[in-house]
């Protein structure tokens, strides 16, 4: 008896995984890694803004699961915000790690600021996929 497996990638405004479907019909969402934070607005002088990556069941991998990430907006490195390492680890047996952005409150009187995180679905292991992939935040000046 042959068996088929039906693999599908879903991708909404809320959502985008990889749902499989074997030969009993059975569903499975695989799991998925997704980024947000408290706050969708901070202030320039909030100094640390602590983005959450989390996965929705924990890490049952048997190793790290490293996720690439990258910043973009209408801010500057350095004079916004302090360098990030793009590359964050959630450790076997855990459903979460932190990014932790550092502010930079200048003396400027800027416009408010958009600050994108967006996590790459590159080096994911088998069974991973990427659910809310894309955190943006504002940044309002205090000059």
């Amino acid at each position: 008896m042959r068996k088929e497996l039906v693999v599908l990638l879903i991708c909404g405004i809320t959502f985008c995984g990889i749902i499989s479907c074997a030969e009993d019909n059975e569903v499975k969402i695989i799991n998925r890694v997704s980024v947000s934070a408290d706050a969708e607005s901070v202030n320039e002088d909030v100094g640390t803004v602590m983005l959450r990556v989390f996965l929705d069941t924990p890490n049952a991998t048997g190793e790290n699961i490293n996720v690439i990430y990258a910043a973009s907006g209408n801010v500057t490195v350095i004079s916004d915000y302090e360098k990030l390492v793009e590359l964050i680890t959630i450790p076997v047996d855990e459903s979460e790690a932190f990014i932790e952005l550092k502010i930079v409150d200048d003396n400027e009187s800027e416009i408010e600021e958009s600050f994108a995180i967006s996590l790459a679905s590159t080096n994911l292991p088998e069974g991973y996929g990427l659910g809310e992939n894309t955190f943006i935040f504002t940044i309002v000046d205090n000059d």
